[in-house]
């Protein structure tokens, strides 16, 4: 009995270390290039971009939520550090909106499996709701 619990938790943790092993390289890759948007997107710049009532702040917002891979759960604390970076409302809740609906993944998957037509439905309705949430 123990020893099937030791052997069950020496065969979890090795595949935890296999998965880690495995993911590392994209992890590096992955802070490599936030620490070089951190330091080319200055609070400046962002401010200027998104931190106005304008309607190209939304669709900036808008395009630039389109392209992340980010699922509802994961584009809360984004937005959230938008707002506190200087973001105005309407264009963080534009982009809090817009990811999870028009992420590449999800039009992917509606192109495989709905079509051509729905797909081309589904992303102009993805970039146009997000506008009529912050109205």
């Amino acid at each position: 009995m123990l020893e099937t619990i030791f052997t069950a938790v020496k065969d979890t943790l090795v595949t935890a270390f296999i998965m880690l092993n495995g993911s590392s390289g994209w992890l590096m890759i992955s802070f490599v290039l936030a620490g070089i948007l951190h330091n080319v997107i200055t609070p400046a710049k962002f401010q200027k971009h998104l931190g106005n009532k304008k309607a190209s702040s939304l669709i900036k917002s808008t395009i630039s939520g389109m392209f992340l891979p980010i699922c509802s759960c994961g584009v809360i604390p984004i937005g959230i550090s938008m707002y506190y970076s200087g973001a105005y409302l309407g264009p963080m809740l534009a982009f809090m909106t817009s990811t999870p609906i028009i992420n590449p993944i999800a039009v992917i998957l509606c192109f495989g499996l709905l079509g051509r037509q729905i797909t081309i439905i589904y992303i102009i309705a993805g970039f146009v709701l997000p506008m009529l949430v912050v109205l």
